[in-house]
């Protein structure tokens, strides 16, 4: 997961090196940045706002790695 508005490193830039070397990208910023969605999608990652992270209703990153074939076995 990549948080798009950190200040430590390039949440864009992320997304494309993580795309880069085959890895799934799941970003995160604030839901009115279009600009920053829209290059975060172009870079390769799926997107979703801060408040979606926080609705009870829905386990976005659960249902997000289990449409991505990701989930692992644990022991």
């Amino acid at each position: 997961m990549i948080d798009l508005t950190a200040r430590a490193y390039d949440g864009v830039v992320a997304a494309e090196r993580s795309r880069a070397a085959r890895k799934l990208v799941f970003a995160v910023g604030q839901h009115d940045d279009a600009e920053l969605r829209r290059r975060a999608l172009g870079a390769g990652a799926v997107f979703a706002p801060y408040r979606r992270l926080t609705d009870e209703r829905v386990n976005l990153i659960e249902h997000w790695i289990a449409e991505s074939g990701m989930r692992e076995s644990i022991p």
